[in-house]
């Protein structure tokens, strides 16, 4: 499931098909983080792409309050400046992707799809407890 929200049918419009083409249900389009945030839920969202600037709330406090709400859902922005790029991926965005290039948002969003269709694995205590250092174990 995929959510865009985006308040121009301009640029909503095109992520929508691309994110249909690349495998999602797209159940909810919205214009602002108050929608966003109701979609992600309503819909168990495992992506939210969502452009730049936000309306409801700034874009990189947005992605941080939407990661808090929904840990497994991967934030892709849109933005016209690409300036924001390693602020973002730190907010915990997986990207942030200039507005016009849907070739390159096309690469995240096939990048999702393929990781979202592998399974799940449990994941395994990384300390030392786990390690045995006893040679004859």
């Amino acid at each position: 499931m995929a959510v865009v929200c985006d308040d121009r049918p301009a640029v909503c419009t095109p992520v929508v098909r691309l994110l249909l083409a690349t495998g999602f249900v797209v159940p909810a389009t919205t214009e602002d983080f108050a929608g966003l945030r109701a979609a992600v839920s309503t819909h168990a969202a495992r992506v939210a792409v969502v452009a730049l600037p936000l309306t409801g709330l700034p874009g990189l406090r947005a992605v941080r309050a939407l990661r808090a709400q929904a840990p497994d859902c991967e934030v892709v922005l849109l933005s016209s400046s690409e300036s924001l790029a390693s602020a973002a991926v730190a907010a915990g965005a997986r990207a942030l992707v200039p507005e016009r290039d849907l070739r390159v948002l096309r690469t995240v969003l096939l990048e999702l799809a393929a990781a979202q269709a592998l399974p799940r694995l449990p994941r395994q205590r990384d300390d030392a407890a786990s390690v045995s250092t006893n040679p004859s174990s």
